[in-house]
Formats: structure tokens, sequence, C-alpha cells
């Protein structure tokens, strides 16, 4: 239901698939883990983290690895690192997202769980696939994370009874979906050296702020706004109210 405190999420049964688990992700996933291990067993809620990539000495910087991690896989190390620290299963899928039948196929194997696909890419390409299976499924949240060095935003976008209540990232950022540019599985070692080094803390803020679209659909059982953007260099935060107008009556997933 929507009122002017948010949209109502009514589900007891959580589907939580994190897309890329480095800097922003992995830091988002290990605290969304310790944010699940405290909650009530009256909601069931399964978290997978995708990533076909392996840690190296350069991730150290900004990514939750360490020097034993070097050369295993990211979703693989951190599944196992976080599953003995907070008690809880994590479904680890260790290959890079190429095309919607990876998503789809783990959806579909949960299919009385409201998925939410968490995108921390840094390729448009998954993003296409990520917006695809998005527009396919009737209820769905899909929360996705981009920035630069300084700067960035969160968007939300929010399907329910196959209506698209809150736009995805693609409605206000439409080159996702035309830039051709390779995905992360198609680039070679020597391309993969950080062309543009994305700051420890920008990152740390877009996890926060990951966490707390995430705090609010299972605590309060709401969303709230349709995107956060920030500036690490200003000291910016900024949370876009939702649009009513556009949204209509009733809304709930």
């Amino acid at each position: 239901m929507l009122n002017s405190s948010g949209i109502h999420i009514n589900s007891l049964n959580y589907l939580i698939i994190i897309v890329g688990v480095g800097g922003t992700g992995g830091n988002f996933a290990k605290e969304l883990c310790r944010l699940v291990s405290n909650f009530p067993k009256n909601k069931d809620i399964k978290i997978v983290f995708m990533d076909g990539d392996t840690v190296e000495l350069k991730n150290k910087s900004r990514q939750p690895f360490v020097n034993l991690d070097i050369t295993r896989n990211k979703a693989n190390i951190l599944a196992e690192r976080c599953s003995t620290t907070f008690d809880i299963d994590i479904i680890e899928n260790t290959f890079f997202l190429t095309q919607k039948e990876q998503l789809l196929d783990i959806i579909h194997n949960y299919q009385d769980y409201l998925p939410i696909i968490i995108g921390c890419v840094d390729n448009h390409r998954a993003r296409q696939i990520m917006h695809d299976v998005f527009n396919r499924i009737n209820n769905c949240i899909y929360l996705d994370s981009a920035n630069e060095s300084w700067y960035g935003e969160v968007v939300c976008g929010l399907r329910g009874n196959g209506e698209t209540i809150l736009q995805p990232r693609a409605y206000f950022f439409p080159e996702v979906l035309t830039d051709s540019k390779i995905g992360k599985d198609e680039e070679s070692c020597e391309v993969r050296i950080d062309k543009a080094p994305q700051h420890l803390v920008t990152n740390l803020q877009a996890a926060v702020i990951l966490l707390s679209f995430i705090s609010d659909i299972l605590i309060r059982e709401k969303v709230t706004c349709n995107m956060v953007t920030f500036d690490i260099s200003k000291k910016f935060v900024k949370a876009a109210d939702l649009d009513f107008s556009n949204i209509g009556e009733n809304k709930n997933v």
C-alpha cells in the first residue's frame, strides 16, 4: 500500500542476489549478513553472492579481502567468511553475469520469495541483463549502485503485480541500455588494471546507502525513495522523494 511514508512491501520470504562483490558489493555483502543474522525466524531470507572475479593484490585498498585471499574467487571467499562469522547460509555463484538465464534460474528456484537484485557492477553489459530480468518478473526490487571517484547514486526500481511502480536505473540514465563496452569477463588482465581507481570512502558510502534501502525493506517493510545521490567531496547525500503522481493509489508488493 502506498502512503506519504512510502510503498509497503508485503513479504516474509526474500531472495537477495548481490551481483558483484568487489568494492561496493563486498562491503555491502558483509554488513547485510550482519543485519540478517540478527533477524527473527519469521522471515526467511536467502542470500546469493555472484561474481566471477578473483582477488588481486590491488583489491586490498578498497575491498574486504586480505593477502591470503589472493587468486581465490571473490564470491567464494566472501561467502565462506560470512557464513562462518554470522552463522547463516550463503549461496555462492562464481561466474560473471553474462546472460539473463543465470538470474532467472536462481529466481525460478525460489518462486515463493520476493527477489531483490542488487547491482554492484562496473559495466553496463551486466546492467542491461539485470534491467531485462527486472522487466520480466511480476514482483521484483532492483537496487543498482554506481559511482565515480567521489560521487555516485543508488537507484531503486520496483515492480508489483506485473507493473513497474518505481523506474530502474535505465529510466534515469538511458545510456545504460546503449553502451556496448565489453563486460568484465571479456577484459584481458592487462586491461583490468584500475583505469580510474574508486575511492574507498565512496564505495563505503554506496554500500551504506544500499544497506539503508535493505533495512527499510526488511525491517520497516517499505520503500521510501526512488534514488539517493551522494558526493563524498562535498559531504552531500540526498534522497529523491517518491513521485506519487506517477505511482497511483494502493500500490503494494
